[in-house]
């Protein structure tokens, strides 16, 4: 037997929905007629349809069908509609007419996922009340010009509380534990009061980008159920289930065999077209292999490889092949056989049109721009947040002081920019010797090579001289034996830093956090998906969380604009 809710079509008869229990689909049609007075009618003239929900205007003709559905949309009664067998189903005259206020519960929304992702059946909205009272103060701090000080702290608290609601709440009257129900709810929650409470989850990065937190949100909310589910299972006397770590890690040891990248290259994928406008393009119209090839032997054979009309035109006209051999080289190490194939990629200039016709930018422009409107601050800020601090990283007071000195003898706020990549380094807590390494200035080719050698293969800058404001020559070496000459400590950065996207390599972990900070800041690149860092844990930020909490540190600080 199941009972359910019927409610009928159209005029005659009695109105409103009518509980039926029965145990076949004949047997609710027969109740059916005789409560809503068609007793002059036959059974076999009338049929239900599904009342709302993924299968609204569905036909039930099984028996099997129906104990299924009933089953699915506990704890919520299921609620059929019966017409004629000969009228069809049409949307606006067969809603139920439940009422439920937009002020005191949200309806479940579409999950924003892959169309892979298989929706969750019929489940009763969410109230916001508890929530709303919960969350309002945040709320109101949130809309204050400046935020107080807390107010990191504040939506940290806010979200925890939400994903806390939203877990307990499908754990107690949902109990459907699926991924996309998760994403459901969330989904509902950030669509409730035209999205009063986006504001709490969004991650804002210096006011060029902004994470929804909706992924986040999600997997927290997924995490507590899973969690609960586990006490759930030890508490019922059930062996726990087995952590699949070892499974995945077998999943990654397969993957790295299958490509053909030696231990010791950088991290390199398959297709790598993260921030790129024109990754991999074909030729053009009326080009073909010879014809690029003959075009590559009169790049090879100018004088000047380096700048003027004809390199440019030349360099544009080949390009698609340029990317094609750079795409398909497999292992990583045989990109030296591109780049004796292309010696124009290793003059800055050339590299520089290659990589701004890459990513659709003026590289070197976009770079020095943003490092003059950037610099100063987030120097600024360092040096007050290190003066807050018992234990500073080590050489940072060599460093400040040689800022200090620069400066001085420069009269300019240029020193600020060259020094801001190695602050950030120390302020991350990451690898400065990854990045770059200062040799004394007789250094021997060699001795460049060997200093190189401590990049594992990645690329990595030699600063021959002093110190990195007081050097006779920059250079980037990549995998170990190509090296290519910078004018300037800051163009070496900017050089180094666009081998990740002209080779396709995944930013080490040792320096990732300063270089996602290159790409968002200073080149200004922001894809609303994907990372070039590793992102082990699912529903993880786009944006690394430590550049969030620098950039929302920094906004608070330039509120009061202490003197450095």
């Amino acid at each position: 037997m199941v009972l359910v809710v019927v409610t009928k079509d159209g005029g005659g008869g009695g109105a409103g929905k009518k509980f039926i229990s029965a145990s076949s689909v004949e047997d609710v049609v027969s109740k059916a007629k005789e409560k809503f007075q068609l007793l002059d009618e036959v059974t076999s003239s009338y049929k239900l349809c599904v009342a709302s929900g993924e299968a609204e205007g569905l036909e039930i003709e099984e028996d099997e069908i129906l104990m299924e559905l009933t089953e699915a949309r506990k704890p919520e009664l299921l609620t059929l509609v019966l017409i004629p067998k000969d009228q069809l189903w049409t949307t606006t005259t067969h809603h139920s007419s439940g009422s439920s206020s937009a002020d005191d519960e949200v309806t479940l929304q579409e999950p924003i996922a892959s169309p892979q992702t298989p929706a969750p059946p019929k489940c009763p909205p969410l109230p916001m009340g508890p929530l709303l009272e919960t969350l309002d103060p945040i709320l109101k701090d949130l809309k204050m010009d400046p935020p107080p000080r807390n107010i990191l702290l504040k939506k940290r608290r806010g979200a925890r509380e939400a994903s806390k609601y939203v877990s307990d709440f499908i754990w107690k009257r949902v109990r459907n534990y699926t991924f996309s129900t998760c994403q459901s709810y969330v989904s509902a929650l950030f669509s409730y009061d035209d999205g009063l409470l986006k504001p709490l989850f969004h991650r804002s990065y210096v006011g060029l980008v902004h994470d929804t937190g909706f992924e986040a949100l999600v997997t927290s909310v997924y995490n507590a159920l899973n969690h609960l589910r586990s006490k759930s299972r030890i508490e019922a006397g059930e062996t726990p289930r087995k952590r699949r770590a070892a499974r995945s890690s077998r999943d990654n040891m397969a993957d790295e065999e299958m490509v053909d990248d030696v231990e010791s290259d950088p991290k390199h994928r398959k297709i790598d077209d993260y921030g790129c406008v024109r990754h991999n393009p074909g030729l053009k119209p009326g080009e073909t292999s010879a014809s690029q090839e003959q075009k590559r032997l009169a790049l090879s054979r100018l004088s000047d490889i380096s700048e003027g009309p004809e390199v440019e035109k030349l360099l544009m006209e080949t390009y698609a092949t340029q990317r094609s051999e750079i795409v398909g080289a497999r292992p990583i190490s045989s990109l030296k056989g591109v780049l004796s194939r292309w010696p124009h990629l290793l003059s800055h200039h050339c590299f520089y049109k290659h990589a701004s016709h890459l990513l659709d930018k003026d590289v070197l422009d976009t770079f020095l721009t943003s490092l003059g409107h950037n610099a100063k601050d987030i120097c600024q800020y360092l040096n007050h947040f290190w003066k807050q601090r018992v234990n500073v990283p080590p050489g940072l007071d060599k460093l400040l002081d040689q800022l200090d000195a620069a400066v001085s003898l420069e009269r300019s706020d240029a020193p600020f920019s060259v020094v801001l990549i190695p602050l950030l380094l120390k302020y991350f807590k990451e690898d400065t010797a990854i990045l770059f390494q200062v040799i004394k200035f007789n250094a021997t080719d060699a001795d460049v090579l060997a200093a190189a050698s401590k990049s594992n293969f990645n690329p990595i800058i030699i600063v021959r001289g002093n110190s990195i404001f007081d050097a006779e020559d920059h250079q980037v070496v990549f995998l170990n034996a190509v090296v290519m000459s910078a004018p300037s400590f800051l163009e070496a950065i900017l050089i180094y830093f666009l081998f990740y996207f002209v080779y396709g390599l995944k930013y080490p972990k040792e320096s990732q956090v300063t270089l996602e900070f290159c790409q968002r800041t200073l080149l200004q690149i922001n894809p609303p998906t994907g990372a070039k860092r590793d992102r082990t844990r699912r529903g993880s930020s786009t944006i690394n969380s430590k550049l969030i909490t620098l950039s929302n540190n920094l906004k608070l600080f330039q509120s009061t604009r202490p003197s450095f």
